[in-house]
């Protein structure tokens, strides 16, 4: 299974992973994931999407490392960011059909966007 961050705890086996489920309803659980990701309108406020993709993900940030796991309990949104920019480089993009390819590819875009927005909100409040 593929890791979401550095340092998570749990293990393949608990927390911290998604384990793939077997047959209908698993398939349901991977298309209802994949649907939350996919709605999530990022608005730019990092501490906000943040809890959005949580939520639509169904994972606690409690499973997080300290680090980030402080930085969602502290609404720090320097550390948030940086977050989503190390889940984008180490979060991979299989290749394939069926729910969980989708699942992980749609988790991959919407770190994406949750950045660029991040991004494109800073800019602004530079100029």
């Amino acid at each position: 299974m593929i890791r979401e961050v550095p340092g998570e705890t749990g293990s393949a086996e608990g927390e911290g992973f998604i384990k793939p489920e077997a047959g209908r309803e698993g398939d349901e659980r991977w298309r209802r994931l994949t649907l939350g990701l996919k709605h999530i309108k990022p608005t730019g406020d990092v501490v906000v999407d943040a809890g959005n993709f949580f939520a639509a993900d169904e994972s606690n940030p409690g499973n997080l490392s300290p680090t980030y796991r402080d930085a969602f309990a502290n609404r720090d949104p320097k550390v948030l960011l940086e977050y989503f920019r190390v889940l984008w480089t180490i979060q991979s993009t299989p290749e394939g059909p069926g729910p969980v390819y989708d699942y992980y590819r749609a988790k991959k875009e919407t770190v994406k966007r949750i950045i660029d927005a991040c991004e494109q909100l800073q800019r602004k409040q530079v100029q």
